[in-house]
């Protein structure tokens, strides 16, 4: 992987957490934490991410990470692109999905390569089983994953560890260009 490619990548990340992070994590935070694990449907007014996807559509139901949840990779630059948020659970939930090749039966965050897709365009399918990411190439990705930590709890972004919380994002499928 190009080295200056990661970098500006963590540079445009970086400006887009500083630059819209205190007012998504009032939002969100506050949507989730008011609803019960499972029970969650929120209206589409209700999520907020920044920049606003070309579509959304919310369906009952949360996706729930845990120590157990799992990333499927096909490749390495995959693998890179997910340790960005799974350094994020390490530090905030104490604990860190961990990366494998192989698609479990549930409980799994998958990327897939569709090359039907347009360049930086991503698909984000979030269920009560399974996230899906697909894209056409590592920007896509980079950008479903970064909605996919939009739509956590604001509490992943903490450098100590955070208690009593609930790891859930609302089943969604976003489609961005």
């Amino acid at each position: 992987m190009d080295a200056n490619w990661v970098n500006k990548v963590k540079i445009i990340k970086i400006m887009k957490i500083k630059k819209y992070l205190k007012f998504f994590a009032a939002v969100v935070f506050l949507g989730l934490a008011a609803c019960k694990t499972g029970q969650l449907k929120l209206a589409e007014n209700e999520i907020q991410v920044i920049p606003k996807p070309a579509k959304m559509e919310v369906h009952a139901g949360v996706f729930q990470f845990s120590k157990k949840t799992q990333f499927i990779v096909s490749n390495e630059e995959q693998k890179i692109i997910s340790e960005a948020l799974l350094a994020k659970f390490q530090k905030a939930a104490g604990w860190k999905p961990s990366i494998a090749n192989r698609v479990p039966s549930k409980n799994y965050v998958q990327f897939i390569t569709d090359k039907q897709l347009d360049r930086e365009t991503y698909k984000l399918d979030v269920t009560s089983n399974h996230v899906i990411i697909k894209a056409s190439n590592n920007a896509g990705f980079l950008y479903g994953l970064e909605t996919l930590r939009q739509l956590l709890p604001a509490s992943i972004e903490s450098s100590k560890i955070v208690t009593n919380i609930d790891w859930i994002v609302p089943n969604v499928a976003i489609q961005d260009q």
